[in-house]
């Protein structure tokens, strides 16, 4: 259940008298990795400043839309390097169908330009529609980009990579890599075709009363403190989009455990110069669409959110804290088809209970669940 508007002002005016957050603090919040030794202190006042929500949606941009420059769209190597911010990296990964899925494709629509007109409107003639590493069409042409969603779509593939973070300087795991909270949980990252709007996603994921819809595993989510309403609010009182902290609570099969997560959450529209970040190595990026949405999600884990202070049973069983770490959705409008969605969604967990051998498989499983359940919404 949402919280009153009584207790919604009573909450701000709380967050309004607290000592405004470190500068320190508010940059940790952008980051791809949160420093270790401030990761604990995250009590969602850090959020309630619009320039540090933008910062992490800069940051979740940059993870879901960039192209590694090392990547290999030709079968022999199925990893890209993308460097998310100077100190940071990610190695993606394809999984094996995503890799056989690119080449397949980068085949066939080579083979369709070699066939087509030069002459005719639907061909460009560009040799720089390749697919890379981490599974974006670079460069495409708006006919090249057709082809791209209907084979996506017709495929009913949901592509997969797991990523590696690294410094970007030595391409390890040394350095300022091992001050990061998760630098050693893998990252996730989907592509994949959805027969809904980017809005009606957009507000599904944000709508605490629906959760259940799409996550069979949940006992609830509730708003525990709404800055702003409406994912298309222009110039509000927090800037633009919806920002809230909300609290859910999942019961796994085969678990005794009910795990709890506590988490901030923003949406706004996709801007025209949100493309920079959505395209980079494309000389072209005006020629991709941005109609859409960006929703964001960061952990958040001190003052009244520590793990101590919430209340830890729930009809006798114990709760253990869980966090989502970064979460990332890009829901960007398909051409031409206003009720379908290429959905990128990038998810970096941490949850106790599984072992950091098994956090690759069950983040995989997760992110495909995720995709399957929406799909399968009535």
């Amino acid at each position: 259940r949402d919280r009153t508007s009584s207790e919604a002002e009573q909450q701000q005016q709380q967050v309004d008298e607290e000592p405004p957050p470190s500068q320190h603090l508010l940059r940790a919040a952008t980051l791809p990795l949160i420093p270790k030794a401030t990761f604990d202190s995250f009590t969602g006042r850090e959020f309630y400043r619009y320039e540090t929500i933008e910062g992490l949606v800069r940051t979740g941009l940059r993870i879901a839309g960039g192209s590694g420059v090392d990547a290999a769209s030709d079968g022999r190597d199925a990893s890209a390097v993308w460097n998310v911010s100077d100190d940071v990296g990610i190695v993606w990964t394809g999984e094996k169908k995503t890799v056989k899925f690119l080449n397949d494709f980068a085949s066939s629509s080579s083979s369709l330009r070699n066939r087509e007109d030069p002459g005719n409107d639907d061909s460009t003639g560009d040799d720089d529609d390749d697919v890379d590493g981490i599974g974006r069409a670079t460069a495409i042409p708006s006919t090249q980009s057709k082809i791209w969603y209907d084979a996506l779509e017709s495929s009913q593939e949901v592509l997969v990579w797991t990523g590696k973070f690294t410094d970007p300087t030595t391409h390890n795991g040394n350095g300022n890599l091992n001050e990061g909270y998760g630098a050693d949980i893998p990252i996730i990252k989907t592509t994949s075709i959805v027969h809904r709007s980017p809005k009606f996603l957009a507000e599904l994921l944000m709508d605490s009363e629906k959760v259940k819809a799409y996550n069979k595993m949940s006992l609830g989510r509730t708003d525990e403190m709404v800055f702003q309403k409406g994912v298309d609010t222009v110039g509000g009182r927090f800037g633009d989009g919806e920002t809230k902290v909300v609290r859910n609570l999942t019961k796994p099969p085969m678990v005794n455990s009910i795990l709890e997560f506590v988490t901030c959450m923003h949406a706004r529209q996709l801007r025209p110069d949100d493309t920079s970040l959505l395209s980079n190595n494309n000389n072209n990026h005006n020629r991709i669409p941005t109609e859409g949405y960006i929703v964001v999600s960061r952990a958040v884990t001190g003052g009244k959110w520590n793990a101590g202070e919430t209340n830890n049973h729930h009809n006798g069983e114990k709760f253990v804290r869980n966090e989502i770490l970064l979460g990332v959705n890009i829901l960007k409008a398909v051409p031409g088809e206003p009720n379908k969605t290429e959905l990128t969604s990038v998810t970096h967990v941490y949850s106790p209970m599984i072992p950091l051998m098994l956090a690759k498989n069950a983040g995989v499983k997760g992110a495909v669940d995720f995709v399957r359940d929406i799909r399968a919404l009535p």
